[in-house]
């Protein structure tokens, strides 16, 4: 036999290996059942001649080669629940402007005005999503966070209020604060007496 076709023959037991070893792979990826390593015995026998058979079924005195396939996930193991999730991030603008706009500074309500008076801050740029708006006033918590840039209060006691906002983050850092605005409450007290009109009082008629 020629020097290049011993050298070839020499290769053939490797290269056959490798084909079933790529066969039995590929069977296992069809039909997704392996999880764990998938053993197959094959059986290699050498002639007198020194030819190389490999046969599925065992030949005389033939010699076990054991072939293992990789493991390979079935596609029930591959649920939503157990890969990885990505929070989307949101670009964040950085806010130039927080104001109350409402009530207008050193304003005096009086009666009617006093009984609901109306809160709002002013946000450049708008309120972004994940972000809430808190009210102070007279430096306590009114209300819950929201994203509504106006609350309404009731109630207040007469003399001078202060309200202020806060822009919090999705964690309750602070972003944006506004300055303190403040207002006055004026009501007529229910204890002053109501003043009455006086009576003029009629002339007598003269006798004629």
């Amino acid at each position: 036999m020629p020097l290049k076709l011993k050298q070839y023959a020499s290769l053939l037991p490797a290269v056959f290996l490798f084909t079933v070893g790529l066969l039995a792979t590929a069977t296992a990826c069809a039909q997704g059942e392996a999880t764990e390593p998938n053993k197959t015995n094959i059986y290699k026998k050498v002639d007198a001649n020194g030819r190389v058979t490999f046969t599925d079924a065992a030949i005389g005195q033939s010699e076990v080669v054991t072939v293992t396939t990789p493991n390979i996930a079935r596609p029930s193991q591959l649920s939503g629940s157990s890969l990885p999730t990505r929070k989307l991030l949101v670009p964040v603008e950085k806010y130039t402007r927080c104001d109350i706009s409402s009530p207008q500074p050193e304003t005096t309500l009086r009666n009617d005005e006093a009984s609901r008076v109306t809160l709002t801050v002013t946000i450049s740029p708008g309120l972004q999503p994940t972000h809430k708006i808190q009210f102070f006033v007279d430096g306590k918590k009114f209300g819950n966070a929201g994203v509504q840039s106006s609350q309404q209060i009731t109630d207040l006691p007469r003399g001078a209020h202060t309200v202020t906002a806060n822009v919090l983050s999705d964690a309750g850092a602070v972003l944006c604060a506004t300055g303190a605005r403040t207002f006055y409450m004026q009501k007529t007290s229910r204890l002053l007496p109501i003043p009455q009109k006086k009576m003029s009082k009629s002339t007598p008629a003269k006798a004629i």
